[in-house]
């Protein structure tokens, strides 16, 4: 197929039902296939959630006015119906707890395909109990839960779920169904690759220092690994995650790029 690229709704990104688009090109008509009960997934090399409440609170004002275009998701087919999400996981994580909240709050009828973050395996058996980590120590899988977060993105998520719960409280039912209306209908431009060895993720991931959400050393480190041997640092990299965490538990938290490296290498 290649590289596709064409404008989707949000509703149509992420509703659990049948989609699909007709793309003229010079070699005739071709037809992509969002089939029902597809799979996207944050892949456990991606980074972690870094939007943070002023990210949310921009975004929800944008959407109290209307329908936005909300820029680019990039994803991978891997096989039929299931997706890599390689970039685009920070809009597309906080725009599902915001279809959730809404669902929680009234009667908000959208049921969203199947979604899986790598990174936190647990994310929404934790969601379930908003991200408090007093409920969390209170819950017979606490220890399931921690262990799950090896980037320790309870708290950002937690931030994120707060500050949507109260700019979403402070609307009427009627605005609460507008906002959700509008960001189900505003549209991303996504590109579509289907290539399970493609290196396209280190040069969008490069391409974030360009963004809001800078770079740091660890980032460097991982597009440099990833294109050092791109399959094999995909299914290792949740490894070196899990060991950079211990060194933070043991109090080592100001590490050097060449320690990044040695525990790279000793999980390959």
């Amino acid at each position: 197929m290649g590289n596709v690229c064409l404008m989707m709704t949000i509703n149509d990104f992420l509703k659990n039902e049948d989609y699909q688009y007709s793309i003229k090109t010079k070699m005739g008509e071709l037809l992509i296939k969002f089939p029902h009960n597809r799979c996207y997934s944050i892949p456990a090399y991606q980074r972690e959630i870094r939007w943070n409440n002023e990210n949310v609170d921009m975004l929800l004002n944008d959407l109290k006015h209307g329908k936005k275009f909300l820029g680019t998701i990039l994803i991978n087919q891997l096989a039929e119906g299931i997706y890599d999400i390689i970039d685009g996981q920070q809009r597309i994580s906080v725009f599902l707890l915001i279809i959730q909240y809404l669902k929680k709050n009234i009667s908000f009828n959208f049921c969203p395909c199947l979604f899986k973050n790598m990174t936190y395996e647990c994310l929404y058996d934790v969601l379930d109990l908003e991200f408090s980590y007093e409920k969390i120590q209170s819950n017979p899988r606490c220890s399931d839960f921690i262990a799950a977060d090896v980037l320790e993105q309870r708290e950002r998520f937690e931030l994120i779920w707060k500050t949507i719960k109260e700019n979403i409280d402070a609307m009427s039912p009627e605005q609460k169904t507008e906002l959700g209306n509008n960001l189900l209908y505003s549209e991303v431009n996504l590109i579509l690759v289907s290539d399970t060895n493609s290196r396209i993720y280190v040069d969008y991931y490069l391409d974030l220092n360009d963004k809001s959400v800078k770079l740091d050393n660890i980032d460097i480190l991982k597009a440099n690994l990833f294109r050092i041997d791109y399959e094999l640092m995909t299914s290792k990299w949740i490894d070196v995650q899990k060991a950079i965490k211990h060194l933070r538990l043991i109090g080592l938290n100001n590490y050097s790029q060449q320690t990044f490296y040695y525990l790279s290498l000793i999980h390959i």
